[in-house]
């Protein structure tokens, strides 16, 4: 009798560590979960989501600040303060005023963005490319719009001690204007001419520099302002949508099929651009589209894709291929960058209307203007789509 009992008491002890063992075991496998959840929800997990969520929205307001749209420009604006509200560091800090001040300048609230480039100016930008832009974009205000002294000041300082031959090249360009706008014809070309040596791809210098030799305006040359944006901050195949843009296309098929089985190195893409660039100022069209041809095979981004076609385009147009012409501009409408399609619609409708195919003219003239009613060739469009209009309607009472 005493051995079953001390059985039983044996086996109740076996069964009280058993569970004790299982509820300890119970309670690490809680603690574990419970830590997990404090360190999702730690003050430095907050803080990593916080900055994470900042640069997506810096990367997003600086997409929209390259687009060529005042509502663009309207919805950087009102990303780049989101940004500066949430004070996520000196340097993201100062990134966002900058966008400010660009984007403001391009809304053409140029004292308001004046203020912020002298604010982030007088703090001591750190980064040295950021620096460079806020000097650089501070200077430029300031002398095309009734501060000129000190304008030149800061260009002249800052061209003495950068080593970025894109902000030589600006600098020059802004002189450029500047000695343009005060009557100064061949100081501004000399400017210009210098612009051009330092970047050949600068479209700005490239334009008003013709546009001096001869006395005619160019209205085949289309530009927009360059605001430097940091590219680092950029992601590949990123763009935000806008209402006054064309839906996103599917990914585009080659206009032409390209024989040769070669590749350029992705590297040389811009370089092979610019020295097509060079070529067509030359007038040397052939060998501008041989140029444009390799940059394609080079690989370049969307952007750089964007302008090389559309160089391409003109190239062929100005030695006298319109057919081929037509269809590089169509490859610029179907590239996914956006910043020459309306230039490149306006191109196809002047082809077409040259060849008496008023109608279709009219549609492409039609499609430059409703597509982007905030462009910055809105306005030619819409002379365009009148005078063809008209040209319709007197073609209909004449039938009638």
């Amino acid at each position: 009798m005493l051995s079953a009992q001390r059985a039983i008491f044996i086996a109740g002890l076996l069964f009280l560590t058993a569970g004790t063992s299982f509820l300890a075991l119970d309670q690490w496998r809680f603690s574990q979960v419970l830590g997990e959840m404090n360190l999702a929800g730690s003050p430095d997990a907050r803080e990593q989501i916080k900055m994470e969520e900042g640069l997506s929205d810096l990367r997003e307001a600086e997409e929209y600040l390259a687009q060529n749209s005042l509502e663009s420009a309207q919805k950087a604006h009102d990303r780049f303060v989101h940004v500066l509200s949430r004070d996520l560091g000196k340097d993201i800090n100062q990134r966002a005023s900058y966008g400010i001040a660009a984007s403001l300048d391009r809304l053409g609230d140029r004292n308001r963005a004046v203020e912020h480039l002298r604010s982030l100016r007088g703090e001591g930008v750190q980064d040295k490319d950021l620096r460079e832009k806020t000097e650089y974009l501070l200077g430029r205000l300031l002398i095309l719009f009734g501060h000129d002294e000190e304008g030149k000041s800061i260009l002249q300082e800052l061209l003495a001690s950068t080593q970025n031959n894109l902000i030589k090249s600006r600098i020059h360009t802004t002189f450029g204007d500047y000695y343009r706008l005060t009557g100064q014809k061949k100081k501004a070309e000399r400017n210009y001419r210098i612009a051009l040596e330092y970047s050949p791809g600068n479209l700005h210098a490239e334009v008003e520099r013709a546009e001096l030799l001869d006395d005619n305006p160019r209205i085949r040359y289309y530009y927009h302002e360059d605001y430097l944006i940091d590219s680092s901050l950029k992601k590949k195949n990123e763009k935000p949508a806008s209402q006054t843009q064309r839906p996103v296309r599917k990914p585009r098929k080659e206009t032409r099929p390209e024989k040769e089985d070669s590749k350029e190195k992705p590297g040389n893409a811009q370089a092979l651009y610019e020295a097509g660039i060079k070529h067509f100022r030359d007038k040397q069209y052939p060998e501008a589209v041989s140029k444009f041809q390799a940059a394609l095979k080079a690989g370049p981004d969307s952007e750089l894709r964007e302008k090389v076609l559309y160089w391409m385009a003109e190239s062929l147009s100005a030695g006298g291929e319109k057919d081929q012409a037509l269809e590089y501009y169509t490859a610029v409408i179907e590239n996914p960058a956006l910043s020459l399609d309306q230039a490149a619609y306006i191109q196809r409708g002047i082809i077409l209307f040259d060849r008496a195919k008023v109608k279709e003219a009219y549609e492409e003239f039609k499609k430059a203007a409703s597509q982007f009613p905030e462009g910055a060739y809105t306005n030619q469009a819409l002379e365009w789509q009148r005078e063809v209009e008209n040209i319709l309607q007197d073609r209909e009472r004449l039938k009638n």
